[in-house]
């Protein structure tokens, strides 16, 4: 019925006066509105619904008191008076605005930002004149937060303001627990600074919109960085813990090496009167060649878990771009270093495995030529 009630004004020579709303001339085009508007008790002057028929040119007077009940308001001021902090769930109208939709758009902003506040106080109450008050706190600090405004509050914020407002509102209702923690306290603050009203807010949302993001930002870049290092830390001692397990798997199995070439050492014949290329002497040296084979097939199985490990951290190292170059390289220094040992100590260990029985065979080999030219 909302919509007939605004034909009415449309249609006649409406006007308003002391809270009452004359619509002169009306050409009654619609009876069910007529008792409509009776059985609300919205007439001023003597209206009998049985007595108005359709065609008929009568004068209204309606009540802008009972009018706002259904959902006609005559100022923008008189709508948010009736709905400061509740939206309107049914439909509305306000007489003589030019621009309802932009009005209504920035009658939600407020409306959720005021929601948005009364979601992280600890406690609102109304005044003696019913504003709202709301009591907010973080870190040992509070204010008082007066949510009172009205339309020229409304008019004046512009669209890049109200996107702010929103942009703060969502922030302080997300899910982001750090997020709105940072947004809390910079909303303290800038209170602290300025006033409790929700009007110092509005008028200088430019301001707080700024304290807000620069938190975050700070906060995001000093997190990201906390992280980064933590994951490279972490990965640093993954590939250390690795190689260490390499070396320690090679300890356990290279510990047979001077065992067995002492052995061979005890078992080989070097009586000077017997012959340096017996039977005993070469199959001595043999059996340390044969030695020698298996161990080089575990340093090489060794030396391929090692290239596997290098190129995990090479690929690892890709992921992150120039900035972050400098702290890789000193967290990866040790993973470099322990790769570097490593690598070293089996180079070592395979001229120890080859180089012994080489000697020994050599040895033998320059002997028995001693032996055979000497006599």
């Amino acid at each position: 019925m909302l919509g007939e009630i605004i034909k009415i004004a449309e249609n006649s020579s409406a006007r308003i006066d002391n809270g009452t709303l004359f619509c002169d001339n009306w050409k009654v085009s619609n009876k069910e509105i007529v008792d409509y508007l009776f059985q609300h008790n919205c007439f001023e002057n003597s209206i009998i619904p049985d007595d108005v028929k359709l065609g008929d040119i009568i004068n209204l007077e309606l009540s802008l008191s009972k009018l706002s009940t259904l959902g006609f308001y005559d100022t923008c001021e008189t709508f948010i008076v009736k709905n400061k902090y509740t939206k309107r769930a049914e439909p509305f109208y306000i007489y003589g605005n030019k621009n309802p939709d932009i009005f209504v758009a920035k009658y939600a902003t407020i409306i959720n930002f005021i929601d948005s506040i009364k979601q992280i106080a600890k406690h609102t109450y109304s005044d003696a004149t019913n504003v709202l008050n709301a009591i907010v706190y973080s870190d040992k600090k509070s204010v008082v937060i007066c949510l009172d405004y009205n339309s020229n509050d409304i008019d004046n914020l512009i669209d890049e303001k109200s996107k702010k407002l929103d942009f703060i509102e969502k922030a302080l209702c997300g899910d982001n627990i750090e997020k709105q923690n940072l947004f809390i306290n910079e909303l303290i603050d800038f209170i602290q600074n300025h006033s409790g009203e929700l009007k110092e807010i509005l008028m200088h949302i430019d301001e707080l919109y700024q304290d807000c993001e620069d938190a975050y930002q700070f906060y995001i870049s000093s997190f990201s960085s906390n992280k980064l290092k933590f994951e490279i830390n972490t990965k640093a001692i993954e590939y250390t813990s690795k190689i260490q397990t390499v070396i320690n798997e090679a300890q356990t199995k290279l510990i047979a090496i001077p065992s067995a070439f002492v052995l061979a050492g005890i078992s080989l014949d070097f009586d000077k009167y017997v012959l340096p290329l017996n039977a005993k002497n070469i199959a001595t040296s043999l059996s340390l060649f044969i030695f020698a084979i298996l161990i080089q097939l575990f340093l090489a199985n060794q030396k391929n878990i090692l290239k596997i490990i290098e190129s995990d951290v090479n690929d690892y190292k890709k992921e992150f771009n120039k900035t972050n170059i400098e702290l890789l390289s000193e967290k990866f220094k040790c993973v470099s270093d322990s790769l570097k040992n490593q690598k070293n100590r089996i180079t070592i260990i395979t001229f120890i495995l080859w180089g012994i029985p080489a000697i020994i065979c050599l040895y033998l080999i320059i002997s028995t030529i001693i032996n055979h030219y000497g006599k």
